[in-house]
């Protein structure tokens, strides 16, 4: 069984960021909106410009540092899109930060997301560190799939009522922003994916 812990990036200080190493074994650490002084006493603790990472969201990333006595860690940095309220295109992606140590897990998003708390809920399987990673790799991704999935049915939808009823302005701009959101999903995934797949070979999963 593994533990968690759900806390708001923004109220962390230092002396919540330092028993992340603690000898407490299968720990997931779930910390969403974080802010500068947060990622600041991130980096510093692991030495890492972390806040950099996240913040870019041009592309998926992934970085491991073997350490010492093979206590290293292991960074991946995910992308997905946000809610669809936000019109403006180079908005449309967030970024989530996952950092595994030896002992745990930490995940960093934005805002607090559903299917990250999901996720928790099954908290109640025997699973050891790394299967917590990449069990909860597979969970965003099938989150991402599903998103698409949903997108595309709205757009089916849509073109369907501008055939049947004729074209509106109101549809047209419905239909464009969906397809827009859908082009952002792809290529998202798409990265995470390379990423991904990267990190399983590198990690032999």
């Amino acid at each position: 069984m593994f533990k968690y812990k759900v806390l708001k990036g923004f109220e962390v200080a230092a002396s919540k960021i330092i028993p992340l190493d603690s000898e407490e074994e299968n720990t997931l650490f779930y910390f969403y909106q974080p802010d500068r002084q947060f990622f600041k006493l991130l980096n510093n603790h692991y030495q890492q410009n972390l806040s950099s990472l996240y913040y870019d969201k041009k592309e998926a990333n992934y970085f491991f540092n073997k350490g010492e006595n093979e206590k290293g860690y292991i960074i991946l940095l995910l992308l997905y899109p946000r809610e669809r309220e936000e019109a403006e295109f180079e908005h449309m992606v967030d970024s989530l930060l996952i950092l595994q140590r030896e002992h745990s897990v930490i995940i960093i998003t934005e805002d607090k997301e559903d299917f990250v708390l999901e996720f928790l809920k099954d908290c109640q399987k025997e699973l050891k560190n790394e299967e917590i990673l990449v069990n909860f790799i597979n969970a965003a991704l099938a989150k991402m799939t599903e998103d698409a999935q949903k997108i595309r049915d709205e757009i089916i939808k849509l073109e369907t009522s501008i055939n049947e009823n004729g074209p509106t302005r109101s549809l047209f701009t419905q239909v464009l922003q969906l397809k827009k959101y859908l082009i952002s999903l792809s290529l998202t995934y798409d990265s995470d994916d390379k990423i991904i797949e990267f990190f399983k070979r590198e990690k032999k999963l």
